[in-house]
């Protein structure tokens, strides 16, 4: 058993230094808002808003549902199984944000860019 250890040892050393030196900079996306000069324009950005807003509930909505439906699918299965996991639920406001930005623009709004490291950085 020693030699399976002593084998093993550096081989598990060298895949855990590959891992961490693999884990390059993870970068987030900021976004700054120009309003569009108009009252109009102004107007649309706010119907753009109300329509963010109702979809980020939904997608609230939706990870509770998940949950919910999670964890009775696990107490069910622990009365009947013996190995049980539970998965993960979360929300996400990918689509809302994506939609909310197109909607800012074509209301004659402007957004601008920027990549900022969140991890990782060097």
């Amino acid at each position: 058993m020693p030699i399976l250890i002593n084998i093993f040892k550096p081989l598990f050393i060298l895949f855990a230094a590959g891992i961490l030196t693999a884990c390059g900079p993870i970068y987030k996306t900021q976004y700054s808002y120009a309003p569009p000069k108009s009252s109009a324009g102004m107007m649309c950005i706010t119907n753009c808003s109300s329509t963010k807003n109702s979809c980020r509930q939904i997608e609230e909505l939706k990870a509770e549902n998940c949950k919910t439906r999670i964890e009775l699918a696990y107490q069910y299965c622990k009365q009947h199984e013996k190995y049980c996991y539970r998965e993960s639920c979360y929300s996400n406001y990918t689509t809302c944000e994506n939609e909310y930005n197109t909607c800012y623009q074509n209301c004659g709004g402007s957004i601008t860019t920027n990549q900022v490291c969140t991890a990782f950085c060097n």
